[in-house]
């Protein structure tokens, strides 16, 4: 089993260490964790290539590396300009986390509030599957079965929001730059939208939720919610506006 490392550990922090790929290092908080993403080579490498793309089509503006790293945290798979991007800022969490990066804080030490979250989604993955075979099977008729499990879905993911922005709170601390989900800070580069900031929050949650056993990891999982998201709000917005 690879040995651990402390974020305090020098050898933690050192992107050339080779030893480093033969362990796993544990963050015990979302700042610390994300911080350390920011400064991931591999990461760097995808903001200079967001910042090349978003160039050759806008040669008119300075794309900063602040303003490529800004609107980079708002990304979840998708197009990035005209050109298609399979990188996303949970992209990079991903593979961070496969790197042997490890969220794992000791809930002990978090406020309950957070603590009461994280463990009533633990509480939700781990009955889900046997909620919704339970739910099929005593239901009357296969639509009676789909709405059943529709709210098993619908607990889950709300318990699974519920952790993700108790975890994060209004605002983080990530190398020295306040980011915030809402207009508390004036340069509205520092704000990520609501949506964008759940679905860190819920990566984030997920893998603490990985790193103690209770659910295995799934790198596609955001992304797929994410879609379905859309489509379901875009499919929402289209039957408001019929007459």
């Amino acid at each position: 089993m690879p040995e651990t490392l402390s974020i305090g550990d020098p050898a933690a922090i050192d992107p050339d260490n080779k030893e480093i790929k033969e362990k796993k290092i544990i963050y015990n908080s979302a700042s610390e964790y994300l911080s350390a993403l920011e400064l991931w080579p591999p990461f760097r490498e995808a903001v200079q290539r967001r910042i090349r793309i978003l160039q050759d089509e806008r040669k008119d503006l300075n794309i900063t590396e602040e303003i490529a790293l800004s609107g980079f945290r708002q990304t979840s798979g998708g197009k990035l300009g005209k050109t298609y991007s399979a990188e996303s800022y949970t992209d990079m969490m991903n593979q961070f986390f496969q790197e042997g990066h490890i969220m794992n804080p000791d809930l002990e030490t978090y406020g309950s509030e957070i603590k009461k979250s994280i463990e009533e989604y633990w509480h939700q993955v781990e009955f889900f599957d046997n909620q919704t075979v339970l739910a099929r099977a005593t239901a009357k008729s296969e639509e009676e079965g789909r709405q059943k499990t529709t709210r098993i879905e619908e607990n889950r993911e709300r318990a699974h929001n519920q952790a993700a922005l108790d975890l994060l709170g209004n605002s983080l601390n990530l190398n020295g730059t306040k980011v915030s989900d809402n207009d508390e800070i004036e340069n509205s580069n520092e704000i990520i939208e609501p949506l964008a900031w759940t679905h860190i929050g819920r990566t984030l949650v997920h893998f603490i939720t990985v790193a103690n056993g209770k659910d295995t990891h799934d790198p596609y999982r955001e992304i797929n919610k994410t879609i379905a998201y859309r489509s379901y709000y875009t499919g929402k917005a289209k039957l408001s506006g019929e007459d």
